[in-house]
């Protein structure tokens, strides 16, 4: 039986062998794109780490306006958006959560206000969140994700610990002259969120996540 088998296979040796091509191309068709569907979902099933129903994001243009001009009119925005009944909680940001962040070695720095917690829903995991006492400190107080805490420390509390000897400045490229607080040397870790993710770049690990340093009016 077995001899028969054999010998109908070696018959229909050519028919086999185009079925065999056949195979293995679509075999080597489908995984790649299998795999990329897996990242794909995987990628978008992880938290953002933030609230975005029902958050608008408001950008004023610079236009011709000089800084003192401009920073009058961000000021003038902002108190006629807290008068607002419908606006439940407000925040700045120099950048769009986190879009068009830049990076400086390796860590993406993004400035936001001490309101920015209640306003994005970001979620306190460890340590604490900015607050107006941090003004009277000779050093910048930082807010990292779990991304970064991860990539920085690994398993060790990061609380504390100092991620630069020199000020971070990161901000949105087109909104380059919104008033950014100075920053004193030494940037120290206060407060760990949830890790961040917004604008994915799908197997990207250059940048691994987000330093939040405060953001004052």
């Amino acid at each position: 039986m077995i001899a028969h088998l054999c010998r109908l296979a070696w018959n229909r040796r050519r028919t086999n062998l185009l079925l065999v091509g056949e195979l293995f191309l679509s075999f080597l068709v489908l995984t790649p794109l299998i795999a990329g569907w897996v990242l794909f979902a995987a990628e978008e099933l992880k938290p953002l780490g933030f609230e975005y129903e029902d958050v608008w994001h408001v950008h004023l243009m610079k236009s011709q306006q000089s800084k003192e001009e401009y920073q009058r009119n961000v000021e003038l925005v902002w108190r006629e958006l807290q008068a607002l009944d419908e606006v439940e909680a407000l925040a700045l940001a120099s950048a769009v959560p986190f879009r068009f962040s830049q990076s400086w070695e390796g860590i993406t720095s993004v400035y936001i206000s001490d309101e920015a917690l209640e306003t994005l829903g970001l979620k306190l995991v460890s340590g604490r969140w900015f607050q107006p006492e941090d003004e009277a400190l000779d050093w910048t107080p930082a807010v990292i994700d779990q991304e970064l805490s991860r990539a920085l420390f690994g398993d060790e509390d990061p609380l504390g610990e100092v991620i630069a000897d020199s000020p971070v400045i990161s901000v949105d490229p087109r909104d380059s002259d919104l008033p950014l607080p100075p920053s004193p040397n030494r940037v120290r870790v206060v407060g760990v969120v949830e890790s961040c993710f917004y604008y994915k770049d799908y197997g990207n690990v250059e940048v691994p996540g987000f330093v939040f340093l405060r953001f004052s009016m």
